[in-house]
This record gives C-alpha cells, sequence and structure tokens, in this order.
C-alpha cells in the first residue's frame, strides 16, 4: 500500500509540472498508464494462473478505458476553448457531456467487474475495482487542476 502512495504522489508532481494541456495529456497517457500497471498488479498478487486470466480482460478494460479518457480530455479541451466566454447552451452541452461519459464509465466498469469476477476470487476482484476507480478519482483530480487554473474559471 505505501508503494500506491508513493506512485500516486509522484504522478500527482509530474503533472502539476505540465505547463500546457497538451503537456498533461501526454503525461496521462505515457508514466501514469505504466505506473497504473504496476499499481493494479501489484495490489492484486496475482498467481501465474490468475494473472494469465486476468490479463486480457485488463488489457481490454485498458482499451476501453482509454477511449473515454480520450473524450474526457476532448471534452476539457473544449471547456478550455469557452471558458471565458461560456453560453448558457454551451454549459449545458459540456455537462451532459461529462454525465455521457461518466454514465459510460461506470457501465464500462460493472461490465469489467462482473468478467473479472469469473476468474479472480471475489476479494480480489474487489479489490482490482477500488484500486482502478482510485486512479481515476486521481486522473479526475488532475484535469480538475487544469480546470481551476483557467483564466476564466477562478
Amino acid at each position: 500500500m505505501r508503494q500506491l502512495f508513493t506512485l500516486i504522489t509522484i504522478s500527482i508532481c509530474l503533472t502539476s509540472t505540465a505547463q500546457e494541456p497538451n503537456d498533461l495529456i501526454e503525461l496521462l497517457r505515457t508514466d501514469l498508464r505504466n505506473q497504473r500497471d504496476t499499481i493494479i498488479h501489484s495490489a492484486l498478487a496475482l498467481s501465474e494462473k490468475e494473472r494469465a486470466a486476468f490479463q486480457p480482460l485488463f488489457d481490454a478494460f485498458t482499451t476501453e478505458l482509454r477511449a473515454l479518457w480520450d473524450d474526457r480530455l476532448r471534452l476539457l479541451d473544449d471547456y478550455t476553448k469557452v471558458s471565458e466566454e461560456v453560453t448558457d447552451a454551451q454549459a449545458a452541452d459540456l455537462i451532459d457531456r461529462l454525465f455521457a461519459i461518466e454514465k459510460r464509465d461506470v457501465d464500462l466498469r460493472m461490465k469489467y467487474y462482473k468478467q473479472v469476477r469469473k476468474v479472480l476470487p471475489a476479494v480480489k476482484a474487489a479489490r482490482w475495482v477500488q484500486v482502478e476507480r482510485r486512479w481515476g478519482q486521481l486522473l479526475e483530480l488532475q484535469a480538475a487542476n487544469e480546470i481551476i487554473q483557467l483564466p476564466g474559471a477562478r
């Protein structure tokens, strides 16, 4: 667990050095993704047999999750373009898109939890959901930090 907190702290420090939204996007897609894989596998302490069954599901989940994060980052980029002069219609559209992404996120996690539960004991499947969700919250926090730093958001 100490390793998890250390990596999360490092991740926050890395993203806080991002000067441009594109820097943040690049960090999210490289260093943080690699750290995520290490943290997940460390937290689950899988046997070889469990790892062989889990890994294809984890890879498929990661691919689908990446598409969701691409949508989140596009939403953040769209917000940054209109943040100082956002209209009511634009604000409503942005929030509708956010809720749709969040619903897809929950649906995706439920879908893969059911599949992971078939190949791992319930305790490990639950731990995967918990660690994965905390990782997602860290990324959301980093995205929120980018929004807070926008000129119109203060």
